[in-house]
This record gives structure tokens, C-alpha cells and sequence, in this order.
């Protein structure tokens, strides 16, 4: 076995402790990139941290401003389909002929039933985005606008409900009326010209049981308010009708005897229609200046008023939020990232 001296030991731990020039470089190159490296991801961390409360923000006006335009547009709408319908009643209205009442009142009940609709999908819309923003935290710096517009939501729920059950009553009276009651027609000319007692008589006498029918039925409908002059006007048609009917009826059937010169009983009784048409003609304006308060722009736009101005509020807010809402230098960084993943 070799034997070494204490001396020769020495000599090779002191070779063995010595660090060469290259391993000091790297082993200071590695250094100063480890602590850029934290530096750097201290920054990021930093800035991060910075971005997370304007993002909130963004995506918070982003989901706002995108429910309060849907809402609104859905608003728009229906007060497009009340001009629509408005028209279509104000000529259906005008016409004199009893033929021209079922094709108004198929109609017209077919606008009504496509304005419930409406109506139901636009209470649905407001309600989905009322939760959506409801769901989501809000920023503090926007508690005041999102307060604004859950009670801009709040009305507009409030004034579709109204109209809503106004068009629901709508609907329950026009089908009480019917077609052949649809517009307020007292004869059918053609009938007088046939000169045929018989059956003059017996068209009133159905049309006086049908009224006595649906003047029933009336009776019992449970009227709003805002419909009481309307509901009046149509009751005292209806009483036109029976009485006109039942005097038209009297007549024909009276066994009155008549001198040569004396009118027939068919022209007394055109004359008893014809006395009526007046009054009846009263009636049918009144009926449809009642029936355009439902449908009317002008009477719309005024239940929509108090909304919009607070659409109008709404919007310029929404707009100074858009341009005052501060940039994150981060912002194209991160969009990109999450548009990537």
C-alpha cells in the first residue's frame, strides 16, 4: 500500500477548491438572469394584478351595454308592430260593408295574438338580461349605472305587463263580439233591396238573437278601467241593435191595414234603419277612436316616454363610460392569450 505525505493532501484540496475563469462567467451570467427573470416576472405579476380590475370592467359594460341594446331594440319593435296594426284597424274601421266585419276580426285577432307574442318575448328578453346582470359582481365604480339599469329593466317589465293585459282584455272582447259583430253594421243592404219581407224579418230576428247572445256574454266580462268608455260604447251598440231589430221586426209583422199612399211596411221599416244608421254612425266613430287608443303611435309613444328618457340617459352614460374606462397596457397582451386558449 502507497503512502502518501500530509503535504501531497494539501496540494490536492487546493486544486480541487479553485473555480475557473468560464465556470465564474456562467455561474454569473445565470445569476443575473435568474434575478431578471424574478424582476421581470415581478413586473408581470404587478401589472396583472393592474389589468384584473379594468378587465372586470370591460367585460362588465360589454355584458351591460349589450342587454340594454337588445332591450331596447325589442322596444323599438313593438312600437313598429302598434303602427302596423293601428293602420290596419283604421281601414278595416272605415269600411260600411257587415261583409267586411269577419275579415276585420280575423284580422285583427290575428294582430293581437302576434302582439301578445311579441309582448311575451320581450318581457322574457328583459327578464334574461335583468338576471344575467343581476348574477354578475359589479364593479364599484359602476354601481351607479347598474342600478339605473336594473330600474330601467323594472319599468319596462312593469309597462309590458300593462299593455300586455290591455291586449289580453283586447283579445277576450273581440271574441265575445265575433265576426259578425266586429264592426258596429246595423243591415245588410243587399237584404232591403230584395224587397222580400220574409226574409228581412228573419235576418233581424237572428241578428237580435245573436246580439241578445253576446250583449250576455259582455255582461259578464270583468272591465279595466282604462276600457270602461270603450266597453260602454260597445253595450249601447249592442242595445241599438236589439232595439233597431225588434222595431224592424214590429213592423214587418204588423197587420196594419194601409191606404195606396201610405208607405209600405218595408219602407217603413228601411226607415227605421236608416233613422238608427245615424246614431249607429255616432257609435262606430266612437269605437274606433277607442279601438286606435290601443293600437295608436302617438298614445304608445307617450306610455313609452318616461322610458325613454331613461334610455336616453342610459345610453349617454353607457358612452362616457366607454371613453373614461382607463386602457391597461396589458390589455392586447392578454386578449390575445385568451383569444389563443
Amino acid at each position: 500500500m502507497a503512502v502518501y505525505p500530509y503535504k501531497y493532501y494539501l496540494q490536492l484540496l487546493e486544486k480541487g477548491s479553485k473555480i475557473s475563469f468560464v465556470q465564474k462567467i456562467l455561474l454569473t451570467f445565470f445569476g443575473v438572469l435568474f434575478i431578471f427573470a424574478g424582476t421581470a416576472s415581478a413586473i408581470l405579476f404587478y401589472q396583472y394584478q393592474k389589468y384584473l380590475p379594468i378587465q372586470a370592467q370591460n367585460q362588465y359594460l360589454q355584458l351591460a351595454h349589450g342587454g340594454f341594446t337588445s332591450v331596447s331594440q325589442s322596444l323599438e319593435e313593438l312600437l313598429t308592430a302598434f303602427k302596423v296594426a293601428g293602420a290596419k284597424v283604421e281601414v278595416i274601421d272605415k269600411s260600411k260593408e257587415s261583409s267586411a266585419s269577419a275579415a276585420g276580426f280575423f284580422v285583427s285577432l290575428d294582430d293581437i295574438q302576434k302582439t301578445l307574442s311579441k309582448l311575451q318575448s320581450t318581457k322574457e328578453d328583459i327578464k334574461f338580461q335583468k338576471n344575467l346582470l343581476e348574477e354578475k359582481t359589479t364593479p364599484e365604480v359602476y354601481s351607479g349605472l347598474n342600478n339605473d339599469l336594473l330600474n330601467f329593466y323594472q319599468k319596462s317589465e312593469e309597462l309590458i305587463d300593462g299593455i300586455s293585459a290591455d291586449y289580453q282584455f283586447t283579445k277576450e272582447l273581440l271574441l265575445v263580439l265575433g265576426p259578425d259583430f266586429y264592426l258596429p253594421v246595423l243591415s245588410n243592404e243587399s237584404l232591403w233591396h230584395s224587397g222580400k219581407e220574409q226574409e228581412i224579418a228573419s235576418y233581424y230576428q237572428k241578428t237580435k238573437e245573436s246580439a241578445d247572445g253576446t250583449l250576455e256574454k259582455l255582461q259578464k266580462l270583468s272591465v279595466p278601467d282604462n276600457f270602461r268608455t270603450y266597453f260602454d260604447v260597445q253595450m249601447k251598440y249592442f242595445e241599438l241593435v236589439i232595439n233597431v231589430s225588434n222595431n224592424i221586426i214590429n213592423t214587418l209583422e204588423s197587420k196594419e191595414k194601409i191606404n195606396a199612399d201610405s208607405a209600405t211596411q218595408i219602407e217603413k221599416a228601411y226607415q227605421i234603419m236608416v233613422g238608427a244608421s245615424r246614431e249607429n254612425e255616432a257609435i262606430s266613430q266612437k269605437l274606433l277612436e277607442e279601438r286606435l287608443k290601443l293600437f295608436d303611435l302617438k298614445v304608445n309613444l307617450e306610455k313609452f316616454s318616461s322610458l325613454n328618457l331613461a334610455q336616453n340617459s342610459l345610453q349617454t352614460k353607457f358612452d362616457d363610460s366607454f371613453q373614461s374606462q382607463p386602457q391597461s397596457k396589458m390589455d392586447q397582451f392578454f386578449r390575445g392569450f385568451t383569444n389563443v386558449h
